[in-house]
């Protein structure tokens, strides 16, 4: 039978012999030497069986195929061909012991450990891409699981191979999309580095995924995330709340965009987040970039002697004097004359609600982040800050659109005026 030459090829090459035995060559039509190709065949051959009956797979053939995704021993520089073949026939293994794991939990909780250690250590990209698929596929059928290894799985969004950076995306966003993964954790994190891959297709599908496929399934989560993101991006640890995630110093530095080389980048995932944002939520950002970021240096809760920190703090004034965080100052009007009352009363309707949070805007802009501006301004320059510059920008923004409203605050600080 197929399942039966499946098996007996399979077994003999885990052994170490091309040559299949009496029953294979006669299946075969009698042909010597086991192809690369046709082991491939049959290691598929023996997954989908799997699938079909699990209960009835051989403790031999589970054997088989753990043997199979062993690593390859050395081999030299003259025998490239022989470990491509290897490492063909060892992604084909991965998929078929992952069809295996799916109807055997037994399996699954043995095996899931071992894919994500290959996950993170092989280096062939076929290997790496295969093992992904069966870790997400396994994710649906078991999630509890995988669930501790789903951070580990997102690395592979920084993987060195366009293949396996785009499979994973996809697949994480499948898994979002259906509920299987939550965003817990540094997930978000190490999810928003898509947005500014080097590979303008998978920056494109990131940016699909979070605001047409996820967006509607979590409206908050651009508001929610944003200072988090902040910290975490700018690998800013020392802040009591933010950024606390338990994480290796490698995993920091390879999710996170520090630097000044980095600002344009992060820059690009916070214009993304600002837009997807009502109105109230970006007055709320605002003042929790305030509160949290400018107050907090001027009141030594962040400090200035990390590094992290110039630059956390430099991002924060330049988000706030960004156009993609301000509030429009009248609603949306020039509709039709043939607009039906509901229409009309609607319009209405949003004119007064985008009248007073204008109201508000302006007033917590006067009595809160002006003052705390002004007072930054004071502690950089006691400091010496070169950020006095990014300080003295956002003033001069917050005088253009305020200039009738902040003539008081100029009379009462002569060398601000000037």
């Amino acid at each position: 039978s197929l399942a039966a030459h499946a098996f007996i090829a399979t077994a003999a090459a885990a052994g170490g012999e091309r040559s299949p035995p009496p029953q294979a060559q006669q299946a075969t039509g009698g042909r010597g030497l086991l192809s690369d190709e046709q082991l491939v065949r049959y290691i598929c051959t023996v997954g989908e069986l799997a699938q079909s009956h699990p209960r009835a797979v051989p403790q031999r053939l589970l054997t088989v195929m753990q043997a199979l995704i062993a690593p390859p021993a050395a081999v030299g520089p003259d025998s490239e061909q022989h470990r491509q073949s290897q490492h063909r026939v060892r992604a084909a293994a991965f998929v078929a012991l992952g069809q295996l794991c799916l109807e055997l939990e037994p399996l699954a909780k043995k095996c899931i450990p071992v894919l994500a250690r290959e996950l993170e250590s092989s280096s062939e990209a076929v290997v790496r891409n295969n093992v992904m698929v069966v870790l997400c596929d396994l994710c649906v059928r078991h999630t509890g699981l995988v669930d501790r290894y789903v951070p580990m799985m997102a690395a592979s969004l920084r993987d060195r191979h366009p293949l396996v950076r785009r499979q994973t995306l996809l697949l994480l966003l499948r898994l979002l999309q259906e509920d299987f993964v939550k965003w817990r954790g540094p997930l978000l994190s190490r999810f928003v580095v898509a947005l500014v891959d080097d590979e303008a297709e998978i920056r494109d599908a990131a940016r699909f995924g979070l605001v047409t496929m996820l967006r509607s399934k979590q409206p908050l989560l651009f508001f929610s995330h944003f200072l988090e993101l902040l910290f975490a991006l700018n690998d800013y640890v020392h802040h009591a709340q933010y950024n606390q995630f338990q994480q290796t110093p490698s995993e920091r530095s390879v999710f996170s965009l520090p630097g000044p080389t980095n600002r344009p980048k992060r820059m690009a995932i916070f214009r993304i987040f600002l837009e997807q944002m009502t109105e109230e939520q970006r007055f709320q950002t605002a003042a929790k970039l305030c509160h949290e970021v400018l107050a907090g240096v001027q009141d030594g809760l962040i400090s200035l002697a990390h590094p992290e920190a110039n630059e956390l703090l430099a991002d924060a004034l330049a988000v706030l004097g960004s156009q993609e965080i301000k509030i429009a100052g009248s609603g949306k009007t020039g509709r039709g004359a043939d607009e039906d009352d509901d229409d009309v009363t609607m319009d209405h309707q949003q004119q007064a609600k985008q009248h007073v949070l204008s109201k508000i805007v302006k007033k917590s802009v006067l009595e809160s982040l002006v003052p705390t501006v002004v007072g930054l301004r004071q502690t950089l320059i006691a400091a010496r800050s070169p950020l006095q510059r990014d300080v003295a920008t956002l003033l001069v923004q917050l005088l253009h659109d305020y200039k009738d409203d902040l003539d008081e605050i100029l009379v009462a600080d002569k060398q601000l005026a000037q």
